[in-house]
């Protein structure tokens, strides 16, 4: 389970900095709902960014940090579920 939290997190951190950060975030939703054709306005996009921020960004700074992955991880252990091998080969 931990090898898995790393992995995420290392997936995440587009940018490599240590932390997983708005901006990347917004990336990565943004990329999950072109593949699914699914259009939202920038608006729309924002709140959905700031809505994960406000559940998983503990101290406000913007910015997830290995710990407060953690404690996302592990209260919303579906999070890792598309980690598997089986998974991921589909």
């Amino acid at each position: 389970m931990e090898e898995k939290i790393d992995f995420a997190f290392r997936l995440y951190d587009l940018r490599q900095t240590g932390f997983i950060e708005w901006e990347e975030v917004k990336q990565m939703v943004a990329a999950v709902l072109m593949e699914f054709e699914i259009e939202l306005s920038d608006d729309l996009l924002d709140a959905i960014v700031d809505k994960t921020f406000a559940d998983v960004d503990a101290d406000g700074d913007r910015r997830i940090n290995k710990e407060e992955w953690k404690a996302f991880v592990v209260r919303n252990p579906s999070v890792l579920k598309n980690m598997t091998l089986p998974h991921l080969m589909q």
